[in-house]
């Protein structure tokens, strides 16, 4: 429909399950997830993508305003008129 599309994923879900988060003996399968999301952003024609690092099933565990801080800054610079969260 000619709308500028921008992916914004907060959280990886790769080490949600493991006792201990551990980034690095998950490189592997955070590799392949980035890769999986960077192809369907290109599939959906996106006009920006990104993947973060926030551990997923343990935001609650993070400082809020942390997260807010980096929701501002990234709303700031786009200024979408929709937002859909998922």
């Amino acid at each position: 429909a000619g709308h500028d599309v921008h992916i914004l994923i907060l959280a990886e879900g790769a080490t949600s399950r493991d006792e201990k988060r551990n980034v690095i003996s998950r490189k592997d399968d955070l590799s392949v997830l980035a890769k999986a999301c960077e192809k369907s952003a290109e599939i959906l024609g996106a006009n920006s993508f990104k993947l973060l690092n926030f551990p997923d099933n343990r935001m609650d565990s993070l400082d809020l305003i942390e997260i807010v801080k980096f929701l501002e800054k990234n709303l700031n610079k786009i200024r979408p008129k929709q937002i859909h969260s998922y």
